[in-house]
């Protein structure tokens, strides 16, 4: 179950960061707001850094997993 969320975590972020959003704004917005390029957040060129970025932090802030992980007493 973690695993299946860790993977949505990392696709849906690497989709909503790198996805050109011009036609999603150009039914949102105005005509006169309407944008002539592509929009974007980030390049898609940075589509695996992002994946690593989202490892990272997860693997700072939770070490024993997304979800409540097994700590083991010695």
């Amino acid at each position: 179950m973690e695993r299946l969320l860790a993977l949505f975590l990392v696709s849906f972020s690497e989709v909503l960061l790198t996805y050109a959003y011009k036609k999603f704004l150009i039914y949102l917005l105005p005509v006169s707001m309407h944008p002539n390029s592509l929009v974007q957040l980030i390049g898609t060129e940075y589509k695996y850094a992002i994946s690593f970025v989202i490892l990272v932090i997860v693997l700072l802030i939770k070490p024993t997993g997304l979800l409540k992980g097994k700590v083991i007493n010695d």
